[in-house]
């Protein structure tokens, strides 16, 4: 994921979570924050295989006898609309891991202007 969007999505989710606290929001909360570290449109594919393979699972169980095949079809749906819906989502601090010091004070400084 690249920084403008980290940036992006860290700032969204620090102000939706700053509007719910009442008391000063520190640096180590904004730390902890979670934010998706996949992009919305690959989030949307997976997400979309998923419901297809659900679907042809539920058209296979309706047109064919092969209940062990359709439930394979509607399971591996289920797990995909389930990834693309929830996975790959790390704190903040922990996406910041693998970028030099520099970079993610940078980041860090983008993030918490916007409160």
């Amino acid at each position: 994921m690249n920084q403008q969007a980290l940036i992006a999505n860290a700032r969204r989710k620090a102000l939706r979570e700053r509007r719910k606290r009442e008391g000063a929001f520190s640096r180590d909360d904004l730390l902890s924050l979670q934010v998706s570290t996949v992009p919305r449109w690959k989030r949307i594919v997976v997400s979309t295989f998923g419901l297809c393979s659900l679907i042809g699972g539920i058209i296979a169980m309706i047109q064919t006898d092969s209940w062990i095949l359709a439930s394979l079809f509607i399971a591996f749906g289920l797990m995909l609309i389930y990834i693309g819906a929830f996975k790959r989502k790390k704190t903040i601090d922990s996406a910041l891991n693998g970028i030099d010091a520099g970079t993610t004070t940078n980041i860090l400084d983008a993030i918490w202007d916007a409160l």
